[in-house]
């Protein structure tokens, strides 16, 4: 089991282990936040299953949410018709529009990293803090 801010984490062997019969996991090193909880099973010959499972975790106080709305533009302006745009906590994925542009609402605030792709081309990231009831328009060049 792992704690991070991204959401396609998997955990390796040198993390924390939690036995079936556990009930419970106390952890007092962790900053409140949103967090993402990353789950592998373990077979009985002690091998990990290949994908996470994965869990949005809020600790503290309701952070509030915005929205990040923006546009994907190729090197010349125009939009990227096809590309995919994910938040880091993995939960906030939108293929846009022909003009390139998305809408991400609801997004709870935080410091988030916006990762835009298209099948062929590099992915670009950049880090959006996103506080209550703000709006953040984004551009992204691929």
């Amino acid at each position: 089991m792992s704690l991070t801010a991204y959401g396609d984490s998997v955990p390796t062997r040198a993390d924390t282990l939690v036995p079936v019969t556990q009930k419970q996991l106390l952890r007092s090193d962790i900053a409140a936040g949103i967090w993402m909880m990353h789950v592998v099973s373990v077979d009985r010959r002690n091998c990990p299953a290949r994908e996470a499972g994965h869990l949005r975790v809020s600790l503290g106080e309701d952070p509030g949410s915005g929205a990040v709305p923006g546009q994907v533009v190729d090197r010349t302006g125009q939009g990227v018709e096809g590309a995919t745009v994910i938040l880091s906590c993995g939960l906030y994925a939108q293929v846009i529009n022909s003009t390139g542009h998305y809408n991400l609402g609801a997004v709870p605030a935080g410091a988030w990293e916006l990762r835009a792709s298209k099948m062929g081309s590099m992915p670009i990231g950049r880090t959006n803090d996103v506080t209550q009831g703000s709006v953040i328009t984004t551009f992204a060049f691929l």
